[in-house]
């Protein structure tokens, strides 16, 4: 039966909630504000009391119904207390009793849900969804035949509903209450749910409303284990919503109050509740009277004092959704009937003992005295998961450490939920939110709907679109430089004595923070001076980083030490073996000009017999052949292309020794070409703008860029050059100016030129922190392209220019990676 129109509302009053649901979504938050609102404003005009306003049938419903679809336990405590002051208008109402038992079966209250479940049936059997709450209950209970029933009930009355198929796969399949709950009304949304697509703040009120239905008694003993608590207390909703416990710490004692109820508690994960028992303390000690401690399901504490002067009650709050360990354990989710190798369960059950200690340390030293035909993929997950665990944000060996011992069992491991998240763990707190994404939604692929996992993976999203790192490309240059200046003479001893395994290892630890893109060697000159070569590999937007670093060598270093950049004639930068087999002596060459360059067509009696499989690895060694005969930077600028021949041509080639005189006197400005002149070469272009594109950079007409690379990925949705800069704690993006959309176009065009020559010449001040290496115009925007060396520096000296300067309305800052977001510097009306 339908409710019948109360006294409270009038028709215009519901006129304006029917407005803010429109069947298929609504705006629960407004629809309770609204109804409050007009509750209390007809209580004090006189109309009603506050007793009839709460037994109101139609206040509650519509109430009640905004509050379930909140996704929050607290509403739903509000729900039960709402519609408990309506019962006795509630007769014939399958609808109240729905509601009622939705409600009470998100706090937990399994058997009181049921009994209103029933209720909804008998009081009004054709309201179907009474028949989808019974269905959903008697499932849980173990009364398959009658939750088929009611399945079946239901089904008819409301046929192919969405809500009543999905009900009849979860009986079939065995689900859990809280996994039938794991549903939304909208097909699209529910698909959106299943595939973890949906926004991750919806996505987690979801999960964390669900985590009350059931309580997990393996959690609650290992959350209650992590965070010792005196006077336990079970919540008993809705008169008393809450846990709670007593907390001991320096000073005494504080209660503290956990918003969930004890199922919601049990949820809680441990690592993070013993994270709490770590920081708790300290956060007291800095007030005089801490009074209470509330914890809420989004990981916010609050902590309630006496203020020492006034004695008044203040509050600080504390966001500790950051407190971070990989809790995510080998042998609990091997499930029944796992196998396991000989011993291998028993040391699993030895490295859980220690996890639960937080004994990182010693189970890095048990798995790693082991021989690697003994570690198998699930001890080196552990193992994994341990140096994730042991480190800090900063801990870069650490975390690589994890990520090299991942590596290693990719192929029995890799497609596990396990493996890609302690991949994409390890990836995020080396600031390599790029990479970390992909790893995370493989992670969720696998288990959806993992709260950590979401989590996660919002974080590096938000990295992607914001890359501000722990440690900047900037600071890391003087990092490696002045190591490098205290160890030089370890090295260069080394050297000396021809230990060059050992200086060259030593050396590479040392550098590796800004050189894991690049090639590295050195030696000694005839002069016995040190020499260090590093090589961008042939990428132009390696060039950049690697020029900025070597302009930096210390001058003291420099009267010891030469520095090379790119490979070259006598610079050796790796092992010096060619993986083809092919040798230099052997091969016949042909140069020929093309429209923006030379390309180098090679013969050798071997190519013969070639098949696709041996060909990547002969044109990787023959490009690296190239660069050793002429040099790096003029391959990277002169060579557009390298082609293998099965049979001579009719005309003499040239010897592999030949060509670096060839170049010379074909192309006379090779013999002094460098990596310094590749990086300042400009490409001019002159686009056709896509007039669909919604995209910022489709647009663009003129303009120029010192490096293609980025612009090209980014157009075709790739992200390799930008994910590589992120290793090394440096971003490369663009920034976007919009001016006054009055102004004619031939003014336009002069604000833009105006904006973009002034934007360069201001932050051509600051090379340390970045680099300005493109600019383009559309009809709507002028464009800068940037690289930066210290994003947080450099984005916060653009916004403060960008606040003064009066010409540009609207500005912002992207990666060149097209599922990053936009950061707003300028919008009208600011600055």
């Amino acid at each position: 039966m339908a409710a019948p129109k109360g006294r409270i509302f009038t028709d215009a009053d519901r006129e304006e909630l029917d407005a803010l649901d429109d069947g298929t979504s609504m705006y629960a938050w407004r629809v309770e504000h609204l109804i409050d609102e007009k509750i209390a404003k007809g209580i004090a005009e006189g109309r009603f009391t506050e007793e009839e306003a709460a037994e109101d049938l139609e206040a509650a419903l519509r109430l009640s119904y905004a509050l379930n679809n909140m996704d929050s336990y607290e509403k739903y405590v509000r729900a039960v207390k709402v519609l408990r002051r309506a019962e006795k208008n509630a007769a014939g109402s399958g609808a109240y009793w729905y509601r009622l038992g939705s409600a009470l079966n998100y706090l937990g209250k399994i058997e009181e849900a049921k009994e209103a479940a029933d209720r909804a049936v008998a009081e009004e059997p054709d309201y179907p969804w009474g028949w989808l709450l019974l269905g959903r209950l008697c499932a849980h209970f173990g009364l398959r035949s009658e939750a088929q029933e009611a399945q079946k009930r239901g089904l008819a009355l409301v046929p192919d509903d969405p809500e009543f198929l999905m009900l009849g796969e979860d009986i079939e399949r065995g689900a859990d209450l809280a996994r039938m709950e794991y549903h939304l009304i909208d097909p699209e949304a529910e698909k959106a749910l299943r595939e973890d697509a949906l926004p991750s703040n919806d996505l987690l009120e979801k999960i964390r409303s669900c985590h009350c239905i059931l309580t997990d008694p393996e959690g609650l003993a290992a959350a209650k284990r992590a965070l010792p608590l005196k006077d336990w207390k079970p919540a008993d909703p809705p008169d008393d919503p809450f846990c709670r416990g007593v907390f001991a710490f320096g000073k005494g004692e504080v209660e503290i109050v956990f918003r969930m109820n004890e199922a919601g508690f049990s949820h809680m994960p441990a690592w993070w509740l013993a994270g709490l028992a770590r920081l708790l303390p300290s956060a007291l000690e800095s007030f005089e009277k801490p009074r209470l401690v509330e914890v809420q399901q989004n990981r916010i504490v609050a902590v309630y004092a006496a203020d020492e002067e006034s004695d008044e009650e203040i509050v600080r709050y504390y966001d500790l959704s950051h407190i971070s360990t990989d809790d995510s354990s080998e042998l609990r989710s091997g499930g029944e009937g796992a196998e396991y190798e000989p011993g291998e369960k028993a040391l699993l059950e030895k490295v859980e003992a220690l996890n639960e200690l937080s004994e990182y340390q010693r189970i890095i030293d048990l798995l790693e005295a082991l021989p690697p035909e003994k570690r198998t993929w699930r001890l080196s997950g552990e193992l994994a998961r341990a140096y994730n665990n042991l480190a800090e944000p900063g801990d870069d060996e650490l975390f690589e450490r994890s990520i090299e011992i991942l590596g290693a069992s990719r192929s029995a491991a890799g497609s596990t939920f396990l493996w890609n998240y302690r991949m994409g763990y390890a990836l995020y707190f080396l600031d390599r939110d790029g990479e970390a994404l992909r790893f995370f939604e493989r992670a969720l692929e696998k288990k959806p709907g993992d709260e950590d996992a979401i989590a996660r993976l919002e974080a590096a999203r938000r990295g992607v679109t914001l890359p501000i790192f722990f440690k900047p490309f900037r600071n890391r240059v003087k990092l490696v430089w002045r190591r490098f200046s205290d160890e030089a003479a370890v090295v260069m001893d080394l050297l000396r004595e021809g230990r060059m395994v050992e200086a060259r290892e030593r050396a590479e630890r040392i550098f590796h923070p800004v050189a894991m893109n690049w090639g590295f060697g050195l030696g000694l000159d005839e002069h016995g001076r040190g020499l260090l070569f590093f090589s961008p590999k042939g990428r132009l937007s390696e060039a950049f980083p690697l020029v900025h670093f070597a302009d930096r060598m210390p001058e003291a270093l420099a009267e010891k030490w030469s520095l090379k950049l790119g490979r070259g004639p006598g610079i050796h930068i790796g092992s010096g073996a060619f993986r083809s087999g092919i040798r230099p002596e052997e091969l016949t060459l042909w140069v020929d000009q093309e429209e923006s360059g030379w390309r180098v067509s090679f013969y050798a009696e071997s190519f013969r017999g070639i098949s696709e499989e041996d060909a990547p690895a002969i044109f990787e060694d023959l490009g690296t052949m190239i660069e050793d005969a002429v040099g790096e930077a003029v391959s990277m600028r002169l060579v557009r292309g390298i082609s293998i021949m099965k049979a001579k041509r009719g005309e003499p080639g040239i010897r592999m020794n030949e060509l670096a005189r060839w170049f010379h006197e074909h192309v006379p400005m090779s013999a002094d070409f460098d990596m310094r002149l590749v990086i300042r070469e400009k490409l001019e272009f002159w686009l056709k703008p896509d007039p669909r594109a919604l995209e910022l950079y489709f647009d663009i007409g003129p303009g120029f860029t010192q490096c293609a690379a980025f612009m090209n990925e980014y157009r075709a949705d790739e992200a390799e050059a930008l994910d590589a800069f992120q290793r090394i704690g440096a971003a490369a993006g663009f920034f976007a100016f919009e001016f006054a959309p009055d102004l004619d176009r031939e003014a336009r065009d002069e604000a833009e030129r105006r904006a973009i020559a002034d934007f360069k010449a201001a932050m051509a001040e600051f090379p340390e922190e970045g680099l300005v290496c493109g600019e383009a115009q559309s009809q709507d925007r002028a464009y800068v392209e940037v690289m930066l060396w210290d994003s947080r520096v450099f984005l916060s000296r653009a916004a403060a220019w960008l606040e003064r300067y009066p010409g540009i309305e609207r500005a912002l800052f992207r990666t060149w990676r097209r599922r990053a977001g936009n950061v707003i510097l300028k919008a009208p009306g600011e600055g």
